[in-house]
């Protein structure tokens, strides 16, 4: 699945757990706006590509909700570190969807750590 600024690259999956590989667009229209000539992924774009991996690993689309103990640890710079991954571990079934941790990393370096909230989307 490809998006405006990153491309999912593969997707592990397990019985509570999902790993997300992306490359990171660093010419997209996003990265030139946020911010030229230094690009940074804002956080609502982690938001979008949580959601946009686990849709592809669960084979349905859902929408993230709500959002827990986020913390922004490292700049997301995609000229830096073009491949990342996202980690979702802990996923439990909830009533309204999905409960899941998430850990934005690259090699050494954790970008964000959060408890996301995910719901499907309906018609």
């Amino acid at each position: 699945m490809n998006s405006p600024f990153f491309d999912i690259q593969s997707i592990e999956k397990q019985a509570d757990a999902v790993c997300c590989h992306l490359l990171l667009l660093p010419q997209s229209a996003l990265y030139q706006v946020h911010f030229k000539g230094n690009p940074i992924t804002p956080a609502a774009g982690m938001l979008y590509m949580a959601a946009q991996c686990f849709s592809q690993a669960m084979g349905q689309e859902f929408e993230v909700f709500g959002v827990k103990n986020a913390k922004f640890v490292a700049l997301l710079q995609p000229n830096q570190h073009p491949q990342v991954s996202l980690a979702f571990s802990q996923i439990e079934a909830t009533s309204t969807g999905y409960k899941a941790m998430l850990q934005v990393v690259s090699a050494q370096t954790v970008f964000a750590k959060m408890t996301l909230f995910l719901q499907p989307i309906t018609a």
